[in-house]
């Protein structure tokens, strides 16, 4: 499936397909770029990749016709053009996204190494890393009622409690309170 029919990988014909045709590109637009014209070369640049898109287009129509399917080189030579181009396409997005990615990657793995507590892409997206605390460490918890910052949130340590992030086991009722902030009972 990845190879055409004299055993071809389908990825080198891509790079094949794909040098041949910048080459192409480069040979029709030197002279508008010898010229001094740089819009007029890039306006010829997004021509060509057009013209390029509408031509694969009616290609994988002239595939699919079963009028064309008796003129076996013909269709072999057009399937090996068009899955070139697609490839080819698919391996510049990859390629793409990888080189994107990558440096990110590499600096959450160093951070990962160096302060496996503070995860440097939690912070850079505002969320709390996840650590579990303790019962007895849980805000309330001396009092032995559990919950009772957020079901007592009408003083101002509850609240205040609360708001840095206490995580209740049952959801809240909001309520409003004098003052026109929401409390949770």
């Amino acid at each position: 499936a990845g190879r055409c029919s004299r055993g071809i990988p389908l990825a080198a014909s891509a790079a094949v397909v794909v040098a041949c045709q910048a080459l192409e590109v480069a040979a029709a637009m030197s002279t508008l770029h010898a010229l001094g014209w740089p819009k007029a070369f890039v306006a010829g640049i997004i021509l060509k990749c057009i013209l390029l898109q509408v031509i694969l287009f009616l290609a994988e129509g002239v595939l699919q016709s079963r009028s064309l399917s008796t003129v076996r080189p013909l269709i072999a030579t057009v399937s090996l053009w068009v899955h070139a181009n697609r490839m080819a396409r698919d391996m510049l997005t990859s390629a793409l996204i990888f080189a994107s990615m990558a440096p990110l990657v590499l600096v959450n793995a160093i951070n990962e190494a160096v302060c496996p507590r503070y995860n440097l892409h939690q912070m850079l997206i505002y969320r709390s890393a996840g650590h579990p605390q303790s019962r007895e460490a849980a805000p309330g918890a001396e009092r032995g009622d559990g919950d009772s910052c957020c079901s007592d949130a009408d003083s101002e340590a509850a609240w205040a409690q609360c708001q840095a992030g206490h995580q209740c086991s049952s959801v809240p009722r909001l309520v409003a309170a004098p003052g026109g902030r929401t409390l949770s009972t």
